[in-house]
């Protein structure tokens, strides 16, 4: 009797009772194929679950910048708390996941991956991740900012042209952490549609970090250059929202046109510098504003010589005045100068 197998034993004791056909126990139990599990064959690819669209690194893991985590039997499970996630919020708060299928145990993650790649590969365990390209309203702006692109993107009325890839270096404004490029952008649109005049000009931003470092209006002359930070990306605003006033750049690099201000003329020396003979130096928030400074200061009484020009430097908001008309515009290497000399009569 030692020797008769446990399914014998029940084969016997159902004839022994008559039973002449096997009724189930359990009435349904459902076994998840782990076939069908989005990363069970490796490859990566693309997954949709609840209309939010994910790309699949499977293998890779975006480490750090969970939400959350909870117990899941599958990577299909751990992508759908995600996009539910979303839908419960009413706006892409979970943008992917990481789940480790030995553990059942998936994290959530936020915006800050948008701009990532899970590059981190692990060797002690089996690591899979996905995250939002798509939500339903299209595709994100992190996934088609692929570096050496140029975007352009509208956001709250205003639109701005995207480089991907590429950083816009000094004229620095306000900074600040933000989860997303599309969010950077945002803040810039908020800043500008509070103020009621475009005041933020552009930004730049580094999704290896998370920040957003807004710009000046220094930076319609500067030119986006390439650069190897991971996730960098920066932007201008190419045109302000409806009701929202553009003090605009009176200068266009390498070109030089006649500008009249209080009156007075004066010849533009765009993307030049008036090298030498300063007088005074001021603080003015943009080109216009320095050489209204230099025809103001024109006016007073008693003055013991003219501003017969001016230099601005957007990156420092300094801007020159000059005693001299003497002056050969040179375009200054170092630093991006605009320049204006005064037409005397």
């Amino acid at each position: 009797m030692n020797n008769i197998s446990v399914p014998r034993l029940l084969v016997l004791a159902a004839c022994g009772l008559g039973i002449t056909s096997a009724s189930p126990i359990v009435k349904s139990l459902k076994i998840r194929d782990a076939s069908t599990d989005a990363c069970s064959s490796g490859q990566n690819g693309q997954f949709t679950s609840n209309g939010y669209t994910y790309s699949l690194a499977c293998g890779g893991d975006f480490a750090g910048n969970d939400l959350s985590s909870a117990s899941y039997q599958s990577m299909d499970d751990c992508i759908a708390w995600c996009s539910q996630t979303n839908v419960n919020a009413g706006s892409t708060v979970c943008w992917g996941v990481t789940f480790i299928p030995s553990q059942s145990q998936c994290y959530s993650k936020s915006g800050r991956i948008a701009s990532q790649d899970p590059g981190y590969q692990r060797n002690d365990i089996v690591v899979n991740s996905a995250k939002v390209v798509s939500t339903p309203q299209g595709a994100t702006l992190e996934s088609q900012c692929s570096a050496g692109k140029t975007l352009s993107y509208t956001s709250e009325g205003s639109t701005y042209e995207v480089f991907c890839g590429d950083d816009i270096s000094g004229n620095d404004g306000a900074s600040g952490p933000k989860d997303t490029l599309e969010d950077c952008i945002s803040w810039c649109s908020d800043v500008n549609n509070q103020a009621g005049s475009v005041v933020c000009y552009g930004a730049t931003y580094v999704g290896s970090s998370g920040y957003c470092y807004q710009k000046g209006n220094g930076i319609a002359n500067a030119n986006p250059y390439a650069s190897s930070t991971s996730g960098i990306a920066s932007f201008k605003v190419t045109a302000p929202a409806p009701g929202i006033a553009d003090p605009g750049t009176i200068c266009v690099a390498g070109q030089n046109a006649p500008y009249t201000n209080q009156q007075e003329d004066y010849t533009l020396y765009c993307g030049q510098d008036l090298y030498l003979y300063d007088t005074i130096e001021s603080t003015q928030p943009d080109f216009a504003s320095c050489i209204a400074w230099c025809s103001t200061y024109n006016k007073q009484p008693d003055i013991s010589q003219l501003c017969v020009g001016v230099s601005f430097v957007p990156s420092r908001t300094a801007c020159y005045q000059k005693n001299s008309t003497f002056i050969t515009p040179t375009p200054w290497k170092d630093v991006y100068v605009d320049s204006a000399i005064l037409q005397l009569e």
